[in-house]
């Protein structure tokens, strides 16, 4: 897909080789939504919350005619053992 003038063009990521088990439990869940796929780029950290909230910048690829591929921040929060993505919309870094 042709970018615009003055828009980003993104590289190829190699995604994470490890995360922090907890960490890596959270991002399943990343996996299981549909309409797009993500690879984990940075694992920023967590927070403690109700439960406790980890925080990723990977690269999504929507599933759409042309496949646009942007970065954005996520963040998928445990409680009692349960992952939940928090974001409805995905705050996007570029693209």
């Amino acid at each position: 897909m042709a970018k615009l003038f003055g828009g980003f063009e993104l590289e190829e990521f190699q995604g994470l080789d490890k995360l922090p088990q907890k960490a890596a439990s959270a991002w399943t869940k990343v996996t299981e939504l549909t309409g797009a796929k993500f690879k984990p780029i940075l694992y920023a950290g967590k927070q403690v919350t109700k439960g406790i909230n980890y925080g990723f910048i990977a690269e999504e690829t929507l599933q759409t005619i042309g496949q646009e591929r942007r970065l954005v921040a996520l963040v998928v929060n445990e409680f009692n053992g349960e992952f939940e993505v928090l974001n409805d919309r995905f705050t996007v870094i570029f693209g």
